[in-house]
């Protein structure tokens, strides 16, 4: 690239003066808008997760209230 600016001495700014730009309120509803379609998002995805879950008894079974198993038998009677 061509310099246009021949011979002049570049400007000295302060660090703030040299700051590109303040985020302002539109990033800060950006940032706002975008955490909300999230947790709206989330919240269908547990409301639908919940719906297609199966009941938890009938997929894995309670210890406490499902019947003990009966006691186990030989096959063959005793030889006397």
């Amino acid at each position: 690239m061509t310099d246009n600016h021949h011979g002049e001495k570049p400007p000295t700014l302060s660090p703030d003066q040299a700051r590109q730009g303040r985020w302002g309120w539109q990033v800060l509803m950006v940032l706002v808008i975008g955490l909300i379609l999230a947790m709206g998002v989330w919240w269908g995805v547990e409301i639908y997760g919940e719906t297609i879950a199966p009941e938890s008894e009938t997929e894995i079974g309670n210890p406490a209230t499902s019947p003990a198993p009966p006691p186990a038998t030989p096959s063959t009677p005793p030889a006397n």
